[in-house]
């Protein structure tokens, strides 16, 4: 299994984030010790999307604006907070941040757990699709169901919301849908929990939409351009695209097929050297930028499908995100960290949400306990 999905897939109804122990003396792979620490840009705010264990062990949502964690709604900073109505949130996570103007959106879920219909009942585990915008939460129209909000786009002045749902009598079976100014779009479904929905990009009117999706042979990448289905060439019975990106009329996805990092251009399948899986596409001045990571504990960026040198980043587990403002390159991630414990011998490692530009480490405000970036936007 990917490692982005061991961790990340199963979110409609729960997310288990636990922290790694490890035993035996290790090396500090801290990413808090840094000698290449890179300076936040000047004129320009870095926003970056993701989660954090707090210390009961449950996920919680966060938005860093320059590295600080921002307080939203009502809450204390540490969870997206919105209406208690569907019961006991339990956690929350955001997956996407889009910024356009002033205004600042963060698609992600929370996930509530409440009593069920009669006093025999055993609790319900719920998951919301939510939308933020400067922190209020939006309006989404949802079903009863489970389902969460996986990308957001803003084009002119529509606001675009990826996400799925899957009823609450039948968790197999998955709609993938988006939301055009709150209101909901259904494209695809089926009586599958392979149907994904990874990413979500407007051009000229066009709406773009990756993910993956079963077929005869297996699970197939796909391109649904205007809910039109599109299957990408693939060479294998398992594929999958992450993200994909319009520039000047061409359409570029990152994924995977099999066990290879893969960017489709127009369709075109190719293989990027020394990766498993692309996570994330983004061109500047005809320059194509990929993250991902090679399976084996090592994040990649490639440019224009070369591997690239990182001075900080060679803890990097993964890179989930790439976003470029002029010369600079950021990307999201995480690092492992490694830490001993008062215990002769016995050692603990947890993961660290993490940003980088131009391949040196800026500081996120994180603790000790499981954190991950997922998605970076600079404005």
């Amino acid at each position: 299994m990917k490692k982005n999905e061991q961790f990340m897939k199963n979110v409609s109804i729960c997310l288990l984030f636990a922290a790694l122990l490890f035993t035996g003396c290790a090396p500090d792979k801290s990413a808090d010790e840094s000698n290449n620490q890179e300076e936040w840009p000047a004129g320009q705010n870095v926003y970056t999307a993701g989660s954090e264990n707090n210390a009961q062990g449950d996920a919680v949502a966060r938005l860093w604006k320059n590295g600080a964690v921002q307080t939203i709604t009502d809450s204390d900073g540490s969870v997206l907070r919105s209406s208690n109505t569907d019961g006991t949130l339990v956690f929350s996570k955001a997956n996407s941040v889009f910024v356009a103007g002033n205004d600042v959106y963060v698609a992600g879920l929370e996930v509530y757990q409440k009593e069920g219909d009669d006093a025999n009942s055993s609790l319900e585990t719920v998951a919301r699709p939510r939308l933020w915008k400067n922190g209020i939460m939006q309006n989404l129209s949802y079903e009863t169901s489970s389902g969460e909000a996986i990308s957001a786009f803003v084009s002119g002045s529509d606001v675009y919301v990826l996400g799925r749902e899957s009823p609450l009598e039948n968790k197999y079976y998955m709609i993938l849908k988006y939301w055009k100014n709150g209101e909901a779009v259904t494209f695809a479904k089926g009586n599958s929990t392979f149907w994904e929905a990874k990413s979500i990009f407007v051009s000229n009117g066009d709406v773009y939409i990756v993910g993956r999706g079963p077929n005869a042979n297996g699970l197939q990448a796909m391109l649904w351009k205007n809910g039109v289905e599109e299957d990408l060439n693939s060479g294998t019975a398992n594929s999958c695209a992450n993200s994909v990106f319009v520039s000047g009329g061409d359409v570029y996805i990152a994924g995977y097929d099999g066990n290879n990092a893969v960017l489709w251009k127009n369709g075109a399948a190719e293989k990027l050297p020394y990766g498993t899986a692309a996570q994330s596409v983004y061109v500047s001045d005809n320059n194509v930028y990929v993250a991902g990571y090679d399976g084996i504990g090592e994040a990649r960026l490639w440019k224009n499908s070369i591997v690239q040198e990182l001075p900080d980043a060679s803890d990097a587990e993964l890179f989930q995100s790439v976003f470029v403002s002029g010369d600079d390159v950021y990307l999201a991630g995480y690092v492992t960290v490694i830490e001993e414990t008062e215990i002769k011998g016995l050692s603990y490692g947890y993961f660290k949400a993490t940003l980088w530009k131009n391949g040196k480490k800026l500081n996120l405000t994180a603790g000790k306990n499981n954190s991950w970036a997922v998605s970076v936007f600079v404005k």
